[in-house]
């Protein structure tokens, strides 16, 4: 599928590692392919979604249920942290901080997540002090001291705008 035609985060193409368009384009031949040559299935775009997301993602059953055979037969995605798949959610970036899955989250930005200034938001919002605590840490050692300033002015004006609302 291409931008638009899947449901939940829209990937960009551009931006995200080959076992994820593969996933999101239905290929599975091209999956199998790199599954076969090794390639690491927890890299994943600047959103947190990995080839396991976008499988989930894809419009047609069957290709789906073929995509997901193929990556069971290589173990799904492996590191010490299962990621759930929250439909709820926008991005597993943000699942993961309502969810108070530390232990997802750094997974994920290991392996090329980014934090932005919703983020922050999501994490005040579920109320977990430590999840708000590493949240903010990991927006600063990652951003310039600008875009932090910026981020947390945004994070402000929301708390704003909803105490207010």
């Amino acid at each position: 599928c291409g931008p638009g035609d899947c449901p939940g985060e829209e990937v960009r193409f551009e931006a995200a590692p080959l076992t994820v368009v593969a996933a999101a384009r239905g290929n599975v031949a091209a999956l199998g392919t790199l599954v076969l040559c090794g390639v690491d299935l927890r890299l994943c775009t600047p959103r947190g979604v990995t080839a396991v997301h976008a499988a989930h993602q894809h419009p047609s059953a069957e290709i789906k249920g073929r995509l997901l055979s193929v990556l069971r037969t290589a173990g799904g995605v492996a590191g010490s942290c299962k990621r759930k798949i929250d439909k709820d959610s926008d991005t597993p970036v943000t699942a993961a901080i309502r969810r108070g899955d530390v232990c997802a989250l750094r997974e994920m930005l290991l392996f090329g997540a980014r934090m932005e200034a919703a983020d922050i938001m999501s994490a005040v919002q579920s109320g977990d002090l430590e999840m708000l605590a590493f949240v903010q840490s990991q927006c600063k050692s990652a951003t310039s001291h600008k875009e932090f300033r910026h981020m947390m002015r945004q994070t402000a004006s929301q708390i704003l705008d909803e105490t207010r609302g």
